[in-house]
């Protein structure tokens, strides 16, 4: 069997997905997983210096969750050689899908191959500095969060953990509204099971800022939301978060939302037991 027909042998999320020859010679240590729709004008500031940031063992997981934007296309354009080299593992979701994140990104940590997994939304920055920080997290066992105290700023996502610890919460709850408070929900349950975080401070560099229409209008494409409709966003996850921990727990038993896509050009179905198996209804054209 060749090593591109391995790649799409079924692989389940909780372990380490194949993805080519790149897996045999360099076993993957941490993922930084990244979710993107509509963004492509922040991914051009952030993802060629966070590509450059990282070193052997790491790699970059971007799912491009059905952008209009020309996103494929430049990545395609100007990142082949990374996607063919193991360092970014790009999937590109095929289904018309309306954005949620908490499904972005746990396709993203079900895709990814690493055993720490750290969330690295598209629109923030990677620095050695940064890396060497979260590298003493994961040497030490625990998770970290990489963030400052204004929690409209874009930091608060960046959160970090090891594999195992996000596959026994059950990952992002799928059960919340699309966006909002996904992050503050993830790392309250994992801290329930008796996971620590360590604070790492602010990184290097602040996030590309965006507007309150810019963070839901990928949301609600239809509306035009400001500031009252995200106090609501806001009101009701909290609500909907703290009930679901109290009466549930801090594990979501929860089937995965599955997608139809490309992961790294290749026509798959990542389903929602979590896995990852060719989807041979599609033409295998690239990308």
């Amino acid at each position: 069997m060749s090593t591109r027909r391995a790649t799409l042998m079924a692989t389940k999320s909780g372990t380490s997905a194949s993805a080519g020859a790149a897996d045999m010679t360099d076993p993957i240590t941490i993922s930084f997983c990244t979710t993107c729709k509509n963004r492509l004008y922040q991914l051009r500031e952030t993802l060629p210096g966070n590509l450059e940031a990282i070193g052997a063992g790491e790699e970059i997981v971007l799912v491009d969750y059905d952008s209009p934007d020309g996103l494929a296309k430049w990545v395609w354009d100007n990142f082949r050689e990374a996607i063919e080299a193991g360092r970014l593992r790009f999937f590109r979701v095929t289904d018309t899908a309306p954005w949620h994140v908490s499904k972005a990104k746990n396709l993203a940590y079900r895709l990814s191959r690493g055993e720490y997994l750290f969330n690295l939304d598209g629109d923030n920055f990677l620095t050695a500095s940064d890396l060497e920080k979260i590298h003493e997290a994961s040497a030490a066992g625990t998770g970290c969060r990489q963030k400052t105290e204004n929690l409209t700023d874009g930091t608060p996502g960046r959160i970090g953990m090891a594999r195992r610890i996000f596959f026994e919460l059950g990952g992002y709850d799928e059960g919340l509204l699309g966006v909002i408070l996904e992050d503050f929900d993830l790392v309250t349950r994992a801290e329930m099971i008796g996971y620590a975080f360590r604070q790492l401070g602010a990184p290097e560099r602040l996030p590309v800022q965006n507007n309150v229409r810019e963070r839901l209008g990928t949301y609600a494409p239809e509306k035009t939301p400001g500031r009252a409709e995200l106090g609501k966003l806001w009101m009701t996850n909290l609500a909907v978060a703290e009930l679901r921990r109290e009466l549930e727990g801090p594990r979501r038993h929860q089937n995965f939302a599955s997608f139809r896509g490309r992961l790294n050009g290749q026509p798959v179905i990542v389903d929602g037991a979590g896995f990852i198996r060719a989807d041979h209804t599609v033409a295998n054209t690239q990308p």
